[in-house]
């Protein structure tokens, strides 16, 4: 009987203690099973619907707008964008660090920023007149051109007294830059630097095209890239009195590419809503879709960085306060957004992000409009 009964207290120390393996190994699989969903965490990058760009410290450049491809650019592994007002940053997107690829000196000039676009295995960023290229780790720097060769070849064109770019572009093997409504094209190649157009507002490049809405709006230009010749496609030019006192005058905004197709918001002095259409060469174009806005409200155009997207604020009467209008023409559906009271100016869109400008900051904010209304 005591025999028996030291043996079920062997059993019992035996279980326990197998029981107490057990439990540490369940415990090891749970820390395994932490650190794999930790490690499938880190292994998803950042995008730029992700980035805290409340910190990003951008500040406001309103003119960059002018090619609609806004400050921040990005490819498969990087997102870039100017810092501070003369710093280039890079953010590696499965890594989420921060990193400072190039810094220029600080000008005294006042609203001189960083503007930075694209090439292929390369990215430019001008600063100050100055136009540089480099790798994506801001190593292999090549000087493009400087601003005192830049002044010394545009003389002509530009009272220097206002100098300054307003925007900078790559496309197709070349550079492309906008001052005071002054488009140039830049050939990388041989050095060239032709002038496109000189009343320039709004631009587009689509296919072997350049489009351009002129500084009045009422008119749109084509300007073939390979001559450089320009023709009036849309529109006519007029004076400042007759946009004044002309109700039938029509205005060319919001011109973007979208799948190889070149699209345009189309609005008039007498209140007809504006509409978006799509460009139809030798015939008649296509209304795609036409704004709810009553005749009379504030409209504002607000660029859209590389999407299908189109947008525009509006002051409603009934709110006593602007919103935002989103038009995705891929999808034809429309997003209603009421803005926040501490919005100041609108600057870009880029995917699901607003980029704005408060009045008491030299920053811009951001916020998403994922969840607003969606018609």
């Amino acid at each position: 009987m005591r025999e028996c009964l030291n043996n079920m207290k062997k059993y019992r120390i035996v279980a326990v203690f197998v029981m107490i393996l057990l439990m540490g190994c369940g415990s090891a699989q749970n820390g395994k099973m932490k650190e794999s969903s930790t490690m499938k965490e880190s292994e998803e990058t950042i995008s730029i619907k992700t980035y805290d760009w409340n910190h990003a410290r951008i500040k406001d450049m309103v003119d960059m707008q002018c090619f609609g491809n806004g400050p921040i650019v990005q490819n498969e592994n990087y997102i870039f964008y100017p810092k501070d007002g003369y710093k280039v940053a890079r953010v590696d997107k499965e890594k989420k660090d921060e990193k400072i690829i190039y810094e220029f000196t600080p000008s005294k000039e006042e609203g001189v920023g960083v503007h930075i676009t694209l090439g292929e295995d390369v990215i430019f960023f001008e600063y100050d007149g100055n136009i540089v290229s480099s790798d994506y780790n801001g190593e292999n720097v090549v000087k493009i051109i400087s601003k005192r060769n830049m002044e010394k070849r545009l003389s002509k064109d530009i009272d220097f007294n206002y100098y300054q770019i307003w925007a900078l572009h790559y496309y197709k093997k070349n550079l492309y830059f906008m001052s005071r409504f002054r488009i140039y094209e830049y050939d990388i190649r041989t050095g060239a630097i032709t002038l496109l157009d000189d009343d320039t507002d709004e631009v587009c490049f689509c296919g072997n095209s350049l489009f351009i809405s002129r500084y009045s709006w009422t008119a749109l230009y084509e300007v073939n890239l390979s001559n450089h010749k320009k023709k009036r496609i849309r529109g006519k030019e007029t004076n400042i009195k007759e946009v004044e006192n002309t109700d039938a005058v029509k205005y060319y905004q919001g011109l973007m590419e979208v799948d190889n197709e070149f699209y345009y918001v189309r609005r008039h002095n007498g209140g007809k809503r504006p509409a978006v259409y799509q460009y139809c060469k030798g015939g008649k174009d296509k209304k795609i879709y036409e704004f709810e806005i009553s005749p009379g409200h504030d409209y504002d155009e607000i660029p859209v960085c590389d999407s299908s997207k189109i947008a525009c604020s509006y002051y409603d009467n009934d709110i006593e306060d602007k919103r935002l209008m989103i038009y995705d023409i891929n999808t034809g559906k429309l997003k209603i957004i009421d803005l926040p009271g501490d919005r100041f100016n609108y600057d870009f869109i880029i995917e699901n992000l607003v980029f704005y400008w408060k009045e008491d900051s030299d920053y811009i904010s951001c916020f998403s409009y994922e969840g607003s209304e969606l018609r």
